[in-house]
């Protein structure tokens, strides 16, 4: 249900329509029509959808879909009612790579190669994973939309929050660290981080200073921290085996290969 609440709680319902579809699995081999009965579990889910979007005061238009194959339904309804987004939900069988990669297939082959705009996105509890197809549809939340100050359009999930700025000590490195930290919304977090290697390894890193001295000085809170040193690790090359030890290995070796039955 974690789409569901996603959905109804960014969908305006003045501008955007919300379909809840879910897919009813039906044996490819069976002959004749699927039964339009519903089962108890699918009655129980469609008020279940219902009643979750009346307690959100929002309008949804339940489908059903009998299929052998839910995700290629989902996708060709989606089309034939020409959505703009469609969310599914994170599954328990792919990864998230493989169901981005699934879905593109599909949605390829259903438009003949052409995709016609779509946004899909992944939804879990705590993922929100979004990608374009034929250039992307997305749908403005209602967050967006009712936006009256650039905070409420970052509480919607909108813009930038936080920025890092990877700073290697060098003076170009330096005059672009101003030029960030002078151009940002002090609303917009900030963190520096050296990615100086030399720096880091012997622990003096001057130019960190120079940069909370002149983040205090102008009253902007930034957070400094040093990348970890990553040391190679080094291995002892093999020591050459004189001849009487191997001579002894072999031998080691041939009197268990003829014990063994």
């Amino acid at each position: 249900m974690a789409m569901l609440e996603k959905s109804l709680a960014e969908a305006d319902p003045d501008t955007t329509d919300l379909v809840v579809m879910t897919a009813k699995f039906t044996n490819g081999d069976t002959d004749g029509p699927a039964s339009d009965e519903l089962t108890d579990y699918e009655q129980q889910l469609m008020t279940a959808v219902v009643t979750r979007a009346e307690l959100a005061g929002k309008v949804v238009r339940p489908l059903i879909v009998p299929t052998n194959n839910p995700l290629h339904a989902i996708l060709c309804a989606a089309s034939e009612i020409g959505a703009q987004e469609i969310v599914l939900g994170a599954s328990n069988k792919y990864t998230a790579q493989d169901q981005v990669d699934l879905v593109s297939l599909y949605w390829l082959s259903l438009h003949g190669g052409e995709p016609r705009p779509v946004t899909i996105r992944i939804v879990s509890r705590n993922r929100d994973l979004a990608f374009d197809l034929g250039g992307g549809n997305r749908i403005p939340t209602i967050g967006e939309r009712k936006a009256k100050s650039i905070a409420e359009m970052r509480a919607a999930g909108t813009g930038v929050r936080r920025v890092l700025f990877a700073h290697d000590g060098t003076p170009g490195a330096s005059d672009l660290f101003q030029s960030v930290l002078t151009m940002l919304d002090p609303q917009v977090g900030l963190t520096v981080v050296s990615v100086s290697a030399e720096a880091n390894e012997s622990g003096k890193s001057g130019f960190l200073e120079r940069v909370r001295e002149q983040s205090a000085r102008l009253g902007r809170a930034i957070e400094v921290v040093a990348a970890p040193v990553h040391r190679p690790v080094r291995h002892s090359p093999p020591r050459p085996i004189s001849p009487r030890s191997l001579q002894s290995l072999v031998g080691s070796a041939a009197t268990r290969a003829a014990s063994l039955p």
